[in-house]
């Protein structure tokens, strides 16, 4: 049985690839790093640099850290049970990044916060 992680990494290069979506490519290479140099984004980082609708990927942890004000479509790796309380709470919904990767395959207007 392969690792999980490894199995994600691997969806995201072969659909970067295939769709030619460097948002993918990039995501695994980030997913790739140690435990301990993986990201984690705070929620007023991410209110700082999206707007309502926005979809992201953070390949690493949503931390609870500040407060959100509007709807977002977020893709993570891992997320504090707060974070999304909040997250929920301004309307915004959480998927997984192979659920994000399954939605927007191409990659269009997805961004990376990390």
């Amino acid at each position: 049985m392969q690792n999980p992680l490894c199995e994600i990494i691997e969806k995201l290069n072969a659909a970067g690839k295939s769709n030619n979506a460097s948002v993918w490519v990039a995501c695994a290479k980030m997913l790739q790093r140690s435990r301990s140099r993986r990201v984690e984004v705070n929620l007023e980082r991410i209110n700082r640099y999206t707007r309502d609708g926005s979809k992201i990927i953070v390949p690493g942890k949503v931390l609870a850290k500040g407060n959100i004000n509007h709807k977002i479509i977020i893709g993570t790796f891992s997320i504090s049970q707060t974070a999304a309380k909040k997250i929920k709470d301004a309307g915004g919904s959480i998927l997984t990044i192979e659920e994000m990767l399954n939605r927007y395959p191409d990659g269009k207007e997805v961004i990376i916060i990390g």
